[in-house]
């Protein structure tokens, strides 16, 4: 994981991008993303704007990557910004 800047305009407060090595040589560069994590199988999970995506890893290969869940279709709440933790005021 790295992180090129801080607070982008009209962006993510961290531009992440995540790159996957193995033996030391790159296995795969996922570019820019919001989180990433490898699953107990060993797939590896990650965050790309509205979608969740998952890619297995083989033997030190990467497979292509399928959507887990995409939200960009979804209706999006209305917040009044108040706090909404039980029993606050």
């Amino acid at each position: 994981m790295t992180i090129w800047d801080v607070h982008e305009r009209n962006g993510p407060w961290y531009v992440i991008e995540h790159r996957i090595l193995s033996d030391g040589e790159l296995l795969l560069d996922l570019g820019r993303t919001e989180w990433a994590d490898f699953t107990s199988s060993g797939d590896l999970v990650f965050a790309r704007g509205s979608a969740l995506l998952r890619t297995p890893i083989v033997r030190g290969t990467s497979q292509e990557a399928t959507t887990i869940v995409d939200f960009a279709d979804e209706p999006q709440e209305e917040r009044d910004g108040g706090d909404e933790r039980p029993g606050a005021q």
